[in-house]
């Protein structure tokens, strides 16, 4: 049977945090000299085109707002997956006595509206933001899947924190039940971890599945440590630490240099970090190195290509991820697939892994002490266990993650809400 998903994504394209970077070949330049960008990365499109891989009946569309778009911007991949960019503007709610912005897009819900009879199931991402609640209450006789891919930030788990500002927690206590009410019209959801599920029966009582993030097995896996370090110059006789992640706050990766900047002192190492971020936090982050950038202690790669990426995998003897809230990340996905051994904060999927099969190092986000213990017993040879091959292939092999959507969205086309 034939069906069309619309995969909605609730944010516009983080255009700061590539300000730095090429152009993405899909690209659209504006009157006023800015551009519009489709890079064909985001979750929703690697998913899509895995999907319509294993189901030739699934059509698969990634929609998503954008505040450069000046009008509907659309491209089809090979493959036939189709993203498009939709004007929208940035409003803003009150959450007590503070004020939050938000993205919102009307040319996206009147397209929906437009096109209902040609829509199988509308994917959404939770209802944390206006712009998904609005759609959910638009369309609530549809066939709705949402699918969360980080923490559940449910009201009522956040009536209980202490906070000055008071009159949030009758803006909370009132969300609980709004959320509970358009929850009511999803058919089914999926989750990328168990952390929350207690809390998740709370608000939403129907069908539920654990689905994580999918990456390419066949594409990270092992090869020649000693090759891959001559490849990208990197000592062979060092240990090498290794992260790859978005340069953001919540990652943490200014509280990791920190502790590095004392370890290296006493233990010889080579942090390599692999991301980018915006310009400002790039330069406050190798401000921060610079003890280690004098030493040689610490690479910044910016943004490298998978190819790179895949010999600095193999080139590390240890992989970290010093995250606040992660849903699976993909980058200890990958580290597991290529048997690097893993240090990892408490979060997400994968840490909830690491601690059932007894693998890795697994931190306290905010125990910066535990921390520096660990890396210095580390530094000093005593590496923990990686994850098993066959164990990640299992878990997060995009033909896998694949086919458990697709029986979600099977599963939502011969069910009421």
């Amino acid at each position: 049977m034939k069906c069309k998903i619309i995969h909605l994504m609730d944010h516009p394209p983080a255009y700061s945090e590539f300000s730095n970077q090429e152009k993405p070949p899909v690209h659209w330049v504006l009157p006023n000299g800015e551009w519009v960008g489709i890079w064909g990365e985001e979750w929703g499109d690697l998913m899509g085109a895995e999907i319509m891989k294993a189901d030739p009946e699934i059509e698969f569309e990634v929609w998503q707002p954008d505040l450069r778009a000046d009008k509907v911007y659309s491209h089809t991949f090979d493959g036939g997956l189709k993203h498009l960019h939709f004007p929208a503007q940035e409003k803003y709610f009150w959450y007590g006595l503070k004020r939050h912005n938000y993205i919102s897009s009307n040319q996206l819900i009147n397209l929906i509206k437009s096109n209902l009879s040609e829509i199988t199931i509308l994917h959404l991402p939770f209802p944390h933001f206006p712009l998904v609640k609005s759609v959910i209450n638009h369309f609530k006789n549809e066939k709705i899947v949402v699918t969360c891919l980080g923490d559940l930030h449910l009201p009522l788990n956040r009536l209980g924190k202490f906070s000055l500002n008071v009159l949030s927690k009758f803006y909370l206590f009132r969300e609980h039940f709004i959320l509970k009410k358009i929850l009511a019209h999803v058919n089914s959801f999926t989750l990328i971890n168990h952390k929350f599920l207690k809390d998740f029966s709370k608000v939403y009582p129907g069908p539920y599945s654990i689905v994580p993030m999918g990456i390419d097995t066949e594409y990270w896996t092992k090869k020649d440590k000693a090759a891959c370090r001559k490849a990208l110059n990197l000592p062979k006789d060092r240990i090498i630490l290794f992260s790859s992640s978005r340069l953001i706050q919540l990652k943490q990766v200014d509280k990791l240099i920190s502790i590095l900047n004392r370890i290296s002192l006493t233990h010889d190492f080579v942090y390599v970090v692999s991301g980018h971020g915006t310009r400002e936090y790039e330069q406050y982050l190798r401000t921060l190195a610079q003890p280690l950038i004098e030493k040689k202690q610490i690479l910044f790669t910016g943004y490298v290509s998978n190819e790179e990426l895949l010999d600095y995998y193999n080139a590390a003897d240890l992989f970290i991820l010093t995250s606040l809230t992660e849903g699976s990340p993909v980058g200890v996905q990958k580290a597991f697939a290529c048997g690097v051994p893993v240090i990892s904060t408490n979060v997400g999927y994968t840490a909830e892994l690491m601690q059932e099969h007894n693998v890795g190092i697994v931190l306290e986000k905010s125990d910066y002490e535990q921390w520096e213990k660990q890396l210095s017993l580390s530094f000093s040879g005593k590496f923990p266990l990686p994850f098993d091959r066959t164990m990640a292939e299992k878990e997060f092999s995009w033909p896998n993650v694949a086919n458990k959507f697709i029986q979600v969205f099977k599963n939502c086309q011969g069910e009421q809400p």
